[in-house]
């Protein structure tokens, strides 16, 4: 799988979701959706570019590590937190 299911955002009470060890090169529109997703893990893909996560506001868990990311864009309101427990990449 090289991309995210098209109909992921419908899951909108979603709160843990994990793609690890796939072959995700881009993380596409659909998680932007997921309003009340608290763990993200995209561990081991192929993804080079990391955007749209402004809306998960939720978010505390993100796991990017074994990616290719070289840019991270459009992430202007997603920061770190002291609520944020763990961000790897």
């Amino acid at each position: 799988m090289d991309s995210l299911p098209a109909g992921l955002g419908r899951f909108i009470s979603l709160e843990t979701l994990s793609f690890r060890q796939n072959i995700l090169s881009s993380i596409n529109s659909s998680l932007s959706q997921l309003i009340n997703l608290v763990e993200l893990d995209l561990n081991d893909n192929q993804i080079t570019e990391i955007s749209g996560l402004e809306s998960l506001v939720n978010l505390k868990i993100l796991d990017l590590s074994y990616n290719r990311i070289t840019q991270i864009k459009g992430n202007d309101t997603f920061y770190l937190t002291e609520t944020s427990q763990e961000i790897q990449g």
